[in-house]
């Protein structure tokens, strides 16, 4: 027979195991969404990289990255935070814009994908990992599933997308990072990066 106290034991344990995978920055960025940006308000060192990366618009600079000094988040390490946009438009109408946001880190992608597959569900998608891929065309005003993401393509004409993924970089390392890309309003923009305004 199992003492109330052993119960009870293991029933913290998983409490606080849960918790914790809930408290992870990684966690909070993978819904791609404006919660990630509010709850880094309560997370100094994290919230003054978002305030240095937006000092000048992202617009304008196009890329910014800064060191974000081996920031444990659980049993993962970030090395810096990432900012970027590009206009696909000017070269490709109907494109729309991309906003990348995010972290580098420099452990290894294989070693990166594992870890972050015990908080989130990842899928494979031909290189790169992806979660909660949505799309939103211009006749419809609610985000969906989307249910063929295909990484490394643009948009439909007049559709956005935004999804999580991690990919591998040139040096084995990874980036785990969200984007929005397509054709979107401001209202959409605003709604997911509100630390752009």
């Amino acid at each position: 027979m199992v003492s109330k106290k052993v119960v009870g034991a293991v029933a913290l344990t998983v409490l606080v195991s849960f918790s914790s995978v809930a408290d992870t920055v990684v966690n909070s960025l993978a819904a791609c969404d404006a919660a990630f940006f509010k709850q880094m308000k309560g997370n100094k060192q994290i919230d003054t990289l978002i305030r240095l990366a937006n000092a000048q618009p992202i617009k304008e600079k196009g890329n910014v990255t800064l060191d974000a000094k081996g920031y444990r988040d659980g049993d993962l390490t970030l090395n810096r935070y990432i900012s970027r946009y590009s206009n696909i438009d000017k070269n490709h109408p109907g494109a729309g814009e991309y906003y990348f946001w995010g972290f580098e880190t420099d452990e290894a992608f294989d070693v990166v994908v594992k870890k972050v597959g015990k908080q989130i569900a990842l899928l494979n998608n031909n290189g790169p990992y992806i979660h909660g891929p949505m799309i939103k065309d211009s006749n419809h005003s609610n985000w969906a599933i989307n249910k063929q993401p295909n990484a490394g393509s643009t948009p439909g004409k007049q559709t956005a997308e935004k999804l999580f993924f991690i990919e591998k970089n040139r040096d084995g390392t990874a980036s785990l990072l969200c984007t929005l890309q397509g054709v979107f309003s401001e209202s959409d923009l605003n709604a997911v990066r509100p630390d752009l305004n």
